[in-house]
């Protein structure tokens, strides 16, 4: 039986100078219709989720300010002086 030689590291290869005329290629940016619609579905779901809740978030102010004013009336009623 012959010996076997021991496994050596394989050498890396030295970069060989870039070839400037070669430009690297871009792929097109594919859209179609159906992105376009997703994106405008997309776009109005999120301004309708912010809309919704800075009215919420305005009409809660609107009515907390009305029910303290109304618990206000009914404190100086029940304690019997006016302003």
């Amino acid at each position: 039986m012959a010996k076997q030689k021991a496994a050596q590291p394989l050498k890396r290869a030295a970069h060989p100078k870039k070839n400037k005329k070669i430009i690297r290629y871009r792929r097109p940016l594919n859209i179609n219709v159906g992105m376009i619609i997703f994106a405008l579905i997309f776009v109005y779901m999120v301004f309708s989720v912010t809309a919704t809740s800075v009215e919420i978030r305005y009409s809660f102010t609107k009515y907390k300010k009305a029910a303290l004013s109304i618990i206000k009336i009914t404190q100086e009623l029940s304690s019997g002086r006016k302003k």
